[in-house]
């Protein structure tokens, strides 16, 4: 009779512990198909680190290659962060850029669906994780030298040293200016390259194109927003100058500081993209459209300012991109 009883507690347990099964399952399945929430500039840059020199958007669906390639050439190639790109739909990320000596500094604020018990329960069983920071929040991979932190099923952040500043800019974002044309670009583009120099009170030099700076003219701002076209991506550029008549004289010497970046990049066919390429002026904004741009040129551009190797960026630096 004693056995009876234990095996009728022990069957009890059993459907006990499939029902928490289930139901974490219904958990996990509902949370991967949350909506992530809409694109806020203002707000998701803001919450990167106040040192980033380079601001950075990236809309996934059309960027998968470009990603790789990211992947593929910097220290963010491992399992755990191509698991949470694979579930990512568009990133705003930073680069802090570093001397000589020191390697840029990357952080991410990523937008899709993360099963955040199952992420959680992952990193946990890895022994190459770590919990850090004051309240145990996000993750640490000594190796790597990454933080990670999944603050709700449709963020997460990625950063080299600065979560726990992350973490406070989630809570209250800090103030950045974030000029209304930039905001409108991004909503059409699938990638954009923001360097706010106005917002820093510092003019851009050679960290962006030592062509720039042979023209001696100082730039305050610019960005550059680009768009898939095929198998390869048009490119237009917004550059803020400190006044109105500096902005006229760019407007004329840029296309030779173009045509001399192209041929350090070793574009082919300069002299046909050229011709596409328009440029003009409006008060201290000098505008620029028109631009074609292989796949592997855009590549390399993202790989500079992440701090990455085409070397070891193999998929696309070595392939040629395919039609879309």
């Amino acid at each position: 009779m004693l056995h009876i009883r234990k095996k009728i507690r022990k069957d009890r347990m059993i459907r006990s512990l499939s029902g928490l099964v289930i139901f974490s399952a219904i958990l996990l399945v509902s949370s991967c198909a949350t909506v992530p929430p809409q694109p806020k500039p203002d707000t998701w840059f803001s919450i990167l680190p106040e040192k980033s020199d380079i601001y950075f958007f990236l809309r996934k669906e059309e960027m998968t290659d470009i990603i790789d390639g990211i992947i593929d050439g910097t220290k963010f190639d491992s399992k755990d962060v191509r698991f949470v790109i694979s579930k990512t739909n568009i990133m705003y990320g930073s680069v802090i850029t570093g001397d000589e000596n020191k390697e840029n500094l990357v952080s991410l604020v990523a937008l899709g669906s993360y099963p955040r018990g199952m992420m959680n329960l992952q990193l946990w069983m890895n022994s190459a994780w770590k919990n850090r920071g004051e309240t145990q929040k996000y993750w640490y991979n000594k190796s790597e030298d990454i933080e990670l932190w999944i603050p709700s099923s449709d963020v997460l952040m990625i950063s080299q040293g600065f979560m726990s500043e992350m973490e406070r800019n989630y809570s209250e974002p800090r103030y950045l200016v974030i000029p209304e044309k930039l905001k409108s670009d991004m909503n059409s583009a699938d990638f954009i390259v923001y360097v706010p120099g106005v917002s820093e009170g510092k003019s851009i030099d050679s960290s962006i194109n030592p062509a720039l700076k042979k023209s001696n003219i100082p730039i305050n701002a610019l960005w550059f927003s680009m768009k898939r076209k095929d198998a390869d991506f048009l490119v237009g550029a917004d550059f803020i100058m400190p006044t109105e008549k500096q902005a006229r004289l760019f407007s004329f010497v840029f296309r030779l500081v173009l045509t001399a970046w192209l041929r350090s990049e070793k574009v082919e066919g300069i002299a046909e993209k050229l011709k596409g390429v328009k440029i003009s002026s409006n008060g201290n904004n000098v505008d620029i459209s028109g631009l074609v741009l292989p796949t592997q040129n855009v590549l390399a551009v993202a790989l500079k300012f992440m701090g990455g190797s085409e070397a070891r960026s193999s998929k696309i630096a070595e392939e040629k991109p395919k039609k879309r």
